[in-house]
């Protein structure tokens, strides 16, 4: 979506200004956020190519797969974050300051979210969401309200690399809405981003493709990375460039934009939500090379392996995302120490500048944010209805068990066809049969 005008939408981005990056502490962070121009820029379709079969003769894909087998990289299972337990203080830490991207929101704490409920956990599932039932009252130099309560955690682990796989059959959409769900690293003698943020789904309003984006300092240039070959997506628009440097001060690219990747068709938002949801697999791999995200919609189901919990990203296909981690473009030291975080923002510096493009027939009634103060029943949506949330380190080479030739058919890695699909004739017995969507429960 994209502002009238000529030039392209900072909000496609994820940046903050100049003047935040001194500002941030631990716990109040602000993700990457588009500061927001005087010039309004025009709506950009964003096309994204679904996943393709590696093509080539038999020989070529022979030997890739043997290549693959012997540098692929295997992983175990470190940790789940489901249970009734999620919300426990020793997994996560609730943020209750100001909200760092200048939302019209009240982040609160884990007993308010609660009462309220804004906040519930069970065995399979995990629901964090806004409030939609009270009407926000506040006038500007007046103590009041900061915003529609909402929440926003973060892990107390942090991480040096990893694979994250998250099952959602529903997330946060609608006009005013900005939810997201990331990582970045940050100390008092480390402010953001010297640890640098890896932002994996992140939109506004009624946006349908997520947004999957670097931040850091200089010195990760990504403009060797090209959309259909090292991923199936493409570049979001800077300002007279593609956006694929990912230092905040970039030049041509809106402030703080970064290296920004389009998700596919349906990654997010009402779609998303009425197809049942879906899977997502970001992975990050220092001693790999890459940053690399995957997307696989509830009706198509996840690969094998994925099921089987033994995940084996090289046989999964092109992603539709891709970052490279070298010594000479994007070296590795731009990544340390980096948390999740989950929140759901209102306006802010992303969702306001792009209400008008985003939402045109409220905004020429009202802002943003007194959209979102007066109308709660609009924010039934805005909410995470979350199915799994697993963490996965590298084994050891020492550790790998038996090559792909030596393990059973359901473990055998995987070609997928032109729609993305693995076909075994084990799959019924691993579970990856495509399932017809669930219905989003209701808030509890």
């Amino acid at each position: 979506f994209g502002s009238s005008g000529s030039r392209p939408l900072p909000a496609l981005c994820a940046g903050r200004s100049v003047l935040q990056r001194g500002a941030a502490r631990r716990g109040t962070a602000t993700r990457g956020r588009p500061t927001p121009h005087a010039a309004k820029p025009s709506s950009q379709p964003l096309a994204v190519v679904g996943m393709r079969r590696l093509a080539g003769s038999a020989a070529l894909v022979a030997a890739g797969a043997t290549a693959a087998a012997a540098v692929a990289t295997e992983y175990e299972r470190s940790q789940t974050f489901m249970g009734q337990d999620f919300f426990e203080p020793f997994r996560w830490s609730f943020h209750t300051a100001e909200d760092p991207t200048h939302g019209a929101v009240d982040y609160v704490n884990y007993s308010t979210a609660a009462i309220t409920g804004l906040v519930n956990a069970s065995s399979d599932r995990i629901y964090m969401g806004a409030d939609s039932t009270t009407v926000i009252r506040r006038a500007s130099g007046m103590v009041g309200p900061r915003g529609r309560p909402s929440v926003r955690i973060m892990s107390r682990e942090s991480f040096n690399g990893g694979l994250f796989l998250l099952s959602l059959d529903h997330m946060p959409t609608g006009c005013g809405v900005w939810p997201a769900f990331w990582m970045y690293g940050e100390d008092p003698e480390h402010i953001w981003p010297t640890w640098g943020e890896f932002d994996i789904i992140e939109g506004a309003h009624r946006a349908n493709r997520t947004m999957t984006t670097l931040h850091t300092t200089g010195g990760c240039d990504q403009s060797k990375i090209q959309g259909g070959k090292q991923f199936t997506g493409k570049w979001l628009q800077g300002l007279d460039r593609k956006a694929d440097n990912c230092n905040v001060a970039a030049e041509g690219q809106w402030g703080n934009q970064g290296c920004s990747q389009a998700g596919p068709e349906a990654s997010m938002g009402a779609p998303f939500n009425e197809n049942g949801g879906g899977t997502f697999a970001a992975e990050w791999n220092p001693k790999g090379g890459y940053f690399r995200t995957w997307f696989w919609p509830s009706r198509q189901g996840v690969p094998p392996d994925v099921s089987a919990h033994r995940p084996q990203p090289d046989t999964w296909g092109r992603p539709y995302s891709y970052f490279e981690i070298s010594d000479a473009d994007c070296s590795k030291d731009h990544f340390k120490n980096m948390k999740l975080v989950f929140d759901i923002t209102f306006c802010g510096d992303l969702g306001a500048p792009t209400f008008a493009s985003g939402c045109p027939e409220i905004a020429k009634k009202m802002t943003c944010e007194e959209f979102v103060e007066r109308h709660p029943e609009e924010f039934q949506e805005a909410y995470w209805s979350i199915r799994g949330l697993d963490v996965y380190k590298v084994v050891p080479p020492s550790q790998v068990g038996p090559s792909d030739a030596e393990a059973p058919m359901g473990r055998r890695r995987q070609w997928p066809d032109v729609f993305g699909r693995f076909a075994d004739p084990g799959e019924a017995e691993t579970g990856t049969t495509p399932r017809e969507p669930p219905k989003p429960p209701p808030p509890p």
